[in-house]
């Protein structure tokens, strides 16, 4: 399956049960986006790391875009969000909501910061 597929896979899965027009519309690539960062340069700190999101029955690892954030989930539900990286202490972010959007159509897109302490 192609990666186009997949999302016109997911897009349908995530706007079904929709009466409105604008439900045909493709949601975002990701639900949760995570900005990574220095929290002493706030230079961009991406890159090197790893991102989870977890709900009671899900783990998705989270995808590098670029040397800037993470980005997945697409499903609603609550999340531990946790960022890794070596030379930094660990970062999370406990019970984070992907919520459904207007009319049950998509998921409202939630972006968080991680601001990595170096050790």
């Amino acid at each position: 399956m192609s990666f186009a597929t997949l999302v016109v896979a997911v897009g349908a899965l995530l706007t079904a049960g929709c009466v409105e027009p604008s439900c045909t519309v493709l949601p975002p690539p990701f639900a949760l986006v995570v900005l990574v960062r220095d929290s002493v340069t706030e230079l961009p700190a991406a890159a090197g790391a790893y991102a989870t999101a977890r709900a009671p029955d899900t783990l998705a690892v989270l995808e590098r875009v670029d040397s800037l954030q993470f980005g997945g989930v697409h499903l609603p539900g609550r999340y531990n969000v946790a960022v890794s990286k070596p030379g930094y202490q660990p970062w999370l972010r406990a019970n984070v909501a992907v919520k459904a959007g207007p009319d049950g159509c998509g998921l409202v897109v939630v972006r968080l910061t991680a601001l990595l302490q170096p050790l």
